[in-house]
């Protein structure tokens, strides 16, 4: 499923697991999705984002995160309807920035596209903007109509 993704994206998805796992939640949700994203690779998120912001964005996170004492720990969590969309964004977001991966840099575009989601009104929060960022990543500040579900279904079918 992850064949795309680069280790530190990979990286990532594991450490929201096991935050999720550690707080004896049932699902993976978006906060430990952007937490794991985070921790995966700092230096990158420093760079885009600037350290300052990196490490309050991780603080709003713990501070809103829930400790529970885990009842029975699930091996395999599974991820949240809003994170598997965050996922499918990400990988809207790197076909639309001409990258054959999916790094950590598009799972945060992937965030920023779910704005309603306690991981995205934390971004929307600290002024995070998805056309800001896809600009910051060398691409136009919006992805061009010829992506998401419409301009797959036009490339499948040999359309666009």
């Amino acid at each position: 499923m992850y064949e795309r993704y680069t280790e530190n994206a990979r990286r990532a998805i594991s450490l929201a697991r096991n935050e999720a796992v550690g707080a004896g939640s049932p699902e993976i949700d978006t906060l430990h999705l952007l937490l794991g994203i985070i921790t995966a690779d700092r230096a990158l998120m420093g760079s885009l984002l600037g350290m300052p912001l990196v490490d309050l964005i991780q603080e709003q996170i713990l501070l809103k995160s829930k400790r529970a004492a885990p009842a029975s720990k699930p091996a395999e969590p599974p991820l949240t309807n809003e994170c598997n969309r965050i996922l499918k964004h990400a990988e809207e977001q790197a076909d639309s920035l001409s990258k054959t991966n999916v790094g950590g840099e598009h799972l945060l575009l992937g965030v920023l596209c779910e704005p309603g989601t306690m991981a995205g009104k934390i971004l929307k929060k600290q002024g995070l903007e998805l056309g800001a960022l896809r600009h910051k990543l060398g691409g136009a500040a919006a992805a061009p109509a010829s992506f998401g579900l419409m301009g797959k279904l036009k490339r499948t079918f040999g359309l666009g």
